[in-house]
C-alpha cells in the first residue's frame, strides 16, 4: 500500500535549472546594456538577487518589488551602470520564461511518478516565468496544478502558501502528501511547519546546519524511488 497519493513537488532546482535560466537572461540583460558579462558581475547580482527572495520570503518585502524589477535597480545603481532598470526586467522576465533548461533526470522521474501519483508543482515566483517554463519543458502534462506564489498570495514557507495548496488539491488527510523540494527554508520547514513529510533534494551535499527534522534526503532525482517504494513496502 502507497504511503502517500499527493507529492507537492518544488519547481527551481528541484526540477527546474534556474541558475542556468538565470545566467543566460542575466547575460543577454548586460549584452543589450553594452557592458560584458563576468563572474564577477553574475556573484555580484546572485548575491543581491538572494537578498531580495529572503526579505520576501520572510515577509519583510513585497514580492511586488520584485515582479516590478526592483532588483536590477539596485544592481545598477551598486555598479553605476546607466541602463533602465525596466528593460532589464522586461528581457529578464522574457529569456526565464522560454528556458527549457532542467534539472538531470527530471523528465524521466516526473513522467513515473505520474504514472501512480498525484502531482502538484509549488513554486515561489511569478505567474508569467512559471508557466511559461512548465509550457516550454513540456512539465505541465505531468502537474494536476502549478500553485505559484505570485497567484496565491503567499510565499513558501508561510503555511498560507500550503494550506492554499492542501485545499485546491482536495487533501483530506494530510499523512499522504510529502514535499520534495530543494529549499531548507522554502520547501523543508514550510512543510515542516504545516504538518506534512517532507524530502530534501540536496545534490551537492550541503550540510542541514539548523538541523531541520526533514524525513529524507536524497542527492539524485531519481533517488525518490528508492523513498517511494521502501514506504510502499513498509505500508
Amino acid at each position: 500500500m502507497k504511503k502517500y497519493d499527493f507529492l507537492f513537488i518544488d519547481a527551481d532546482e528541484t526540477i527546474l535549472d534556474f541558475n542556468g535560466a538565470e545566467k543566460v537572461a542575466f547575460d543577454r540583460i548586460l549584452e543589450v546594456a553594452g557592458i560584458e558579462a563576468t563572474a564577477e558581475l553574475l556573484a555580484s547580482y546572485t548575491k543581491l538577487n538572494n537578498q531580495f527572495w529572503a526579505e520576501i520570503e520572510s515577509g519583510s518585502l513585497s514580492l511586488r518589488a520584485m515582479v516590478e524589477g526592483y532588483r536590477f535597480k539596485n544592481f545598477f545603481e551598486k555598479i553605476e551602470l546607466d541602463f533602465d532598470y525596466r528593460i532589464a526586467n522586461e528581457i529578464f522576465l522574457a529569456e526565464i520564461s522560454k528556458s527549457t533548461l532542467v534539472v538531470d533526470h527530471a523528465d524521466e522521474v516526473l513522467e513515473k511518478l505520474a504514472e501512480s501519483y498525484k502531482l502538484y508543482c509549488i513554486t515561489n515566483g511569478f505567474i508569467r516565468t512559471a508557466v511559461g517554463r512548465m509550457e516550454a519543458t513540456g512539465f505541465n502534462k505531468y502537474f494536476e496544478e502549478l500553485f505559484i506564489s505570485e497567484a496565491i498570495g503567499f510565499q513558501k514557507p508561510n503555511k498560507g502558501f500550503f494550506s492554499y495548496a492542501l485545499d485546491k488539491a482536495g487533501v483530506k488527510d494530510k499523512s499522504r502528501v510529502l514535499v520534495i523540494g530543494d529549499s531548507l527554508r522554502g520547501d523543508m520547514k514550510g512543510g515542516i511547519a504545516s504538518g506534512l513529510a517532507t524530502c530534501w533534494y540536496n545534490p551537492l551535499g550541503e550540510p542541514n546546519d539548523e538541523n531541520v527534522p526533514i524525513d529524507y534526503e536524497i542527492r539524485d532525482l531519481r533517488e525518490v524511488f528508492d523513498v517511494l517504494d521502501d514506504m510502499e513496502n513498509v505500508g
